[in-house]
């Protein structure tokens, strides 16, 4: 696959844009974020039957847009709110680095039933966030503090 570089540094310099501080850190961190979405943008292919994989897919295609949504709004928190300006780089660099470990362990996921048990029954967006930080901190080894901090912003937004 042959990667844009255009668009690699377009959508770094968007990323860098919404976030506060210094502009040569933000251009650092928003174009590691860039080259893991377009490192990510092919799936692991699933496993199972023709219909769990049918099932999954459909799933996973839900799933992967609300998750994705929860994190980057928690990603806008650690960059904006006073509970984390308060704290230091590197917490912060730690916090995003949970968050992106989470979301790219969930896409990992190959096994059709996996999806399935996990989110085939799911369809509110705060109920797949809530399930997703569940799994998250007990099966993908996610602080329950980055967690609860997710839900949290996820559900604030949906409010509003």
């Amino acid at each position: 696959m042959k990667v844009n570089l255009k668009k690699v540094m377009k959508k770094a310099h968007e990323l860098a844009k919404k976030m506060v501080g210094d502009y040569a850190a933000r251009l650092a961190l928003a174009l590691r974020q860039a080259w893991k979405e377009v490192r990510n943008v092919v799936l692991p292919e699933m496993k199972g039957s023709q219909k769990q994989i049918a099932w999954a897919e459909d799933i996973r295609s839900r799933v992967i847009p609300v998750v994705e949504k929860a994190i980057n709004y928690f990603y806008e928190a650690v960059e904006t709110k006073e509970f984390y300006q308060s704290r230091s780089e590197e917490f912060r660099m730690r916090r995003k680095e949970e968050g992106t470990k989470a979301l790219e362990t969930l896409k990992a996921i190959d096994s059709a039933k996996e999806w399935i048990d996990r989110f085939g029954y799911k369809n509110d967006e705060e109920e797949i966030v809530s399930f997703f930080c569940y799994i998250a901190q007990e099966y993908f080894d996610i602080s329950s503090r980055v967690c609860t901090a997710i839900r949290k912003e996820f559900t604030a937004r949906a409010c509003e």
